[in-house]
């Protein structure tokens, strides 16, 4: 959590979904990128999202992400 959002953070979120590194509370809130299905579940759909915004992707120019096609 450095002020920054980058390919960083999408590792970090990687390895937290895989077991390997533990989030605080608030990083668990931050890493909540895609809030389509209205839950506070972070998953692989935030990991998509993150990315998606780091590369600017077209409808992912904010986050959190929510798709106006759900």
């Amino acid at each position: 959590m450095d002020g920054k959002v980058d390919l960083v953070d999408a590792v970090l979120l990687n390895k937290f979904l895989a077991g390997t590194v533990t989030f605080t509370d608030q990083q668990v809130t931050n890493a909540n990128c895609d809030q389509t299905d209205g839950t506070d579940t972070v998953g692989e759909e935030d990991t998509t999202a993150l990315i998606r915004f780091v590369l600017n992707m077209e409808g992912y120019q904010t986050l959190p992400h929510i798709s106006e096609n759900a």
